[in-house]
């Protein structure tokens, strides 16, 4: 990794807490490991979904559209 003059307060951040983390046991990793793995597989239903929207068809203007219309009939329920 190249230093870059405008983030040395980052690069140091990183460098430390990739130090502490290289520290860590494979117990202590545990919980953070199976943290990521749960995000990953969730990221990787969340992406297959999306996927398959668009392969149907539907374009991200659509999905806005149709968003935005769920949101605003929320909004107009909870005022009656």
């Amino acid at each position: 990794m190249k230093d870059n003059p405008k983030n040395k307060f980052e690069t140091a951040v990183n460098r430390a807490g990739a130090e502490k983390w290289k520290k860590l046991s494979a117990a202590e990793k545990g919980p953070y490991m199976a943290e990521a793995k749960r995000r990953m597989e969730e990221y990787h239903k969340s992406n297959a979904a999306y996927n398959k929207r668009v392969a149907a068809g539907a374009s991200n203007q659509e999905e806005s559209y149709n968003s935005m219309s769920k949101v605003d009939d929320e909004e107009e329920e909870e005022e009656d």
